[in-house]
């Protein structure tokens, strides 16, 4: 590698930052247009993901293997972390939820259901509705029935506060997932930008950084929707700040890349017995990176996406349940056509 495409390198990084970052806060504007139009937008995204995950991440890190299905082994690794680490936030608001009830108030004292949600398993809209519901009704004057409306409220609230505890935890279980996305998409933008910072030639340099910028605008605004979608980004400076991470993480792989490739050459030719262990670590790293991640991509286009898009509890008619189906189709589509036209110079 010369110093002459260094400029170049650097400069595709620096467009990779900027197009990722105004893509993912783009979904905050989408949020105005409805709730419904941001669900679509997931479901969208949750189709990238999805496609992403088999036709790339998987598929690139099944090449370095050979035998044993390591790929495939680390793709439910990847599942199964993100699934236990969810389990174990869930666990753990029921716990404080239960641990706050036991040592509240006594039953027959109204001013104890108030204090039933714990912060970190308080949804994105802010009080549960077990919590408000009684709070609306007591500041019902006393007199003309108010005390009996009071009453009955509480009561009700009261009865179906264990019902609604699971729930009350799934915004926080949910927002790990985000955050446990927004580390994976990283890990795997960090790979693309080593691929630009460790080539040698003009041309592959063009081909590599275009097919990073085909793909990472739409996993950003796909992770933008997903963020918004769990809860994780409440404004659009909560958005930004993992958005900005996100986008940062492509051009730190370039710099990565870059000197990666200088200290291999520090240990001779580039088919010298140092240089290929070096360059032999590196593929082998990213190849365990990207399966990993890949079970990660599946958890959340599954079991955050589809399960939730699609529960017949959401309220989506049946017009809008297939429009949401089709844009996931679409997302898959989209994967799978970048894939198949990714220049060679890429793969």
């Amino acid at each position: 590698m010369t110093d002459s495409l260094v400029p170049l390198q650097l400069g595709a990084s620096g467009l990779m930052f900027v197009v990722a970052f105004v893509c993912g806060v783009l979904p905050w504007r989408v949020r105005r247009h409805g709730d419904a139009v941001l669900s679509q937008a997931t479901c969208f995204g949750g189709g990238v993901f999805l496609g992403a995950a088999f036709l790339h991440l998987l598929a690139e890190a099944a090449r370095t293997f050979t035998g044993f299905p390591w790929a495939e082994l680390n793709c439910i690794i990847g599942f199964l972390l993100v699934f236990a680490a969810e389990e174990a936030a869930a666990a753990h608001c029921l716990k404080g939820l239960h641990h706050g009830h036991s040592h509240g108030a006594s039953d027959d004292d109204d001013s104890g259901i108030a204090l039933l949600p714990t912060t970190a398993c308080t949804p994105p809209g802010g009080a549960t509705p077990a919590a408000s519901a009684p709070a609306s009704a007591a500041s019902t004057s006393p007199g003309s029935g108010g005390g009996a409306a009071a009453a009955a409220a509480a009561s009700s609230s009261s009865s179906s506060s264990s019902s609604s505890s699971s729930s009350s935890s799934s915004p926080s279980s949910s927002a790990l997932s985000g955050y446990v996305l927004v580390g994976a998409l990283s890990f795997h933008a960090v790979f693309d930008g080593l691929a630009v910072g460790a080539a040698s030639k003009r041309g592959q340099v063009v081909a590599v950084s275009f097919a990073v910028m085909l793909h990472k605008p739409i996993a950003a605004f796909a992770l933008g929707s997903m963020l918004l979608r769990v809860g994780v980004a409440r404004s659009v400076g909560e958005l930004a700040r993992p958005i900005a991470f996100f986008a940062a993480t492509s051009p730190f792989g370039v710099l990565l890349g870059i000197a990666l490739v200088r200290g291999i050459s520090g240990y001779g030719s580039a088919g010298g017995a140092g240089g290929q262990a070096a360059a032999a670590t590196v593929e082998m790293t990213s190849a365990v990176c990207q399966s990993l991640a890949a079970g990660t991509f599946i958890y959340v286009a599954t079991m955050e996406v589809v399960a939730k898009e699609f529960a017949r509890s959401n309220g989506s008619t049946p017009r809008q349940q297939l429009r949401k189906f089709a844009l996931l189709i679409g997302g898959v589509a989209l994967s799978a056509l970048l894939k198949a036209y990714e220049p060679d110079d890429a793969r």
